[in-house]
């Protein structure tokens, strides 16, 4: 679990983001100290202490914490948050289920404090039950590589079984979806668990490859497990798999859904 982050850094990140929501909380304080001896000497028509388009009828209570102030210090810890999920691609290692808890979370500003303890914790739970989300991913992998019999959009992608090659479509250009971001990262992740690796690590993963591919228009790159060409103009990456023996595998678990990960 330490090489994802080391408990140092982590201790750190808590400390600094401790700081800086106890100086943010500080400046809510001072403004609203300021707009009320402004108010008092001045008058309500000349106690504004912002130019246009920032409003500060907040500050009226100093003493009380206002909507602006929670809204910011929630702010600031959802910033600390992304940032660690970012640096430890722990968002990458969940499966389908927990990506979607998580980003609820983002999106009903519901993120848990942003402690060390939290945060150990989260790495701890991703990595006591790194079995449960690989099948997870298996599962979705295996299902969405294998078209229905009767939308096959490419030949390539056998409905019976997922062969030594795939195509996936919209991973590039403008009508790319950020699912298929998601499709490449758990079959990175399926791959490195079957083959006994762990989780992917950043910036050799195959999510952060195909991105890089596509900011520096390279054609074609390699991951440990996959041989990749992408298409730009269709928004395709076709991708080869170099390990057959783990592509049967995964097959073999993908049909069965049950059978234990290494």
């Amino acid at each position: 679990m330490s090489e994802l982050m080391p408990r140092q850094t982590l201790q750190a990140l808590s400390n600094c983001h401790a700081t800086v929501a106890a100086l943010v909380e500080d400046a809510f304080r001072k403004l609203g100290e300021a707009k009320r001896l402004m108010n008092v000497s001045l008058g309500q028509s000349h106690d504004s202490l912002f130019h246009d388009r920032i409003s500060d009828y907040w500050l009226a209570e100093p003493d009380k914490p206002t909507s602006a102030m929670r809204d910011s210090l929630t702010t600031i810890q959802e910033n600390f948050w992304r940032y660690t999920l970012q640096q430890t691609g722990v968002r990458d290692m969940m499966g389908p289920e927990d990506r979607e808890r998580m980003d609820k979370m983002f999106r009903d500003h519901t993120t848990p404090d942003f402690t060390e303890d939290n945060l150990l914790a989260t790495l701890r739970g991703l990595y006591e039950s790194r079995d449960e989300i690989t099948r997870a991913c298996i599962e979705s992998c295996y299902r969405r590589l294998r078209p229905c019999r009767w939308d096959r959009q490419h030949k390539t992608n056998s409905p019976w079984r997922v062969g030594p090659k795939v195509i996936i479509e919209r991973v590039f250009g403008i009508y790319s979806w950020i699912d298929r971001t998601e499709l490449l990262s758990d079959l990175d992740h399926v791959f490195h668990m079957l083959d006994g690796k762990g989780f992917p690590k950043y910036p050799g993963d195959l999510q952060t490859r195909a991105r890089m591919a596509a900011r520096e228009k390279q054609t074609s790159f390699e991951t440990p497990y996959f041989k990749c060409r992408a298409y730009f103009k269709t928004g395709t990456l076709h991708v080869t798999f170099k390990r057959l023996e783990l592509v049967a595998e995964f097959n073999k678990k993908g049909a069965n859904g049950s059978n234990s990960i290494p």
